[in-house]
């Protein structure tokens, strides 16, 4: 009986340039997919980013509901004596004028947007150093000019509603200058620093704001 008999198929070897043409596929595939990555991790950053700000800003607005319960008189000791806020630097923050607080002072009425405002300056200021410990005057932390190349103060940012955002910048999720980019993409032209002041110490022992020696 005659065995079958057995063939053995030669396949041809692919040619040397459809080698590298699959190889050059391969590697563009693997950018375009780490480029998507990127992104999708990015818009995620972004995402968490904004709601973490949403929870900051909703666990302040619980505080300054519960602070607005109590008298007029005793927010405004806290503010002064508590954080030692100048009177005119608290008004700027709660958006009234310095003649508005000194009516409060004197046991005026005081409208109930008003109060909440004021108790959430506070609230805000209770909240800052539980974000950074390093920030034990947050007072003072809102006066500074927030970067050296600006002469915007986070008093200014807070007053322009990015509360949130300061609390973000407190913590380190956000830089200072995003922070800057987002008010105001050309804020390094139209809100540039003055060489003309320094912060320095005034003989009291408070850090006040002076014109620089030779100008």
């Amino acid at each position: 009986m005659t065995e079958p008999r057995h063939t053995t198929t030669i396949r041809r070897p692919r040619e040397l340039s459809e080698t590298r043409t699959s190889q050059t596929r391969d590697v563009q595939d693997l950018v375009v997919g780490t480029a998507e990555l990127r992104k999708s991790a990015a818009d995620l950053h972004e995402e968490a980013s904004a709601l973490d700000e949403s929870a900051l800003s909703l666990q302040v607005d619980e505080r300054a509901s519960e602070l607005a319960q109590e008298d007029v008189a005793e927010l405004l000791a806290r503010a002064r004596e508590g954080f030692g806020f100048a009177w005119e630097d608290l008004a700027g923050l709660v958006g009234v004028s310095s003649a508005a607080l000194r009516k409060w002072r004197r046991g005026e009425a005081v409208a109930a947007q008003n109060r909440h405002r004021l108790a959430r300056v506070l609230a805000f200021c209770e909240a800052l150093p539980r974000r950074d410990p390093r920030i034990v005057d947050p007072v003072q932390w809102l006066a500074e000019p927030f970067l050296a190349a600006t002469d915007l103060r986070a008093a200014d940012l807070y007053s322009a509603g990015y509360a949130g955002q300061l609390m973000s910048v407190a913590r380190g999720d956000l830089s200072r200058s995003a922070l800057l980019d987002q008010f105001d993409p050309n804020w390094r032209a139209t809100h540039a620093a003055d060489d003309r002041w320094e912060v320095v110490e005034a003989a009291d022992g408070e850090l006040t704001i002076a014109e620089r020696e030779g100008t």
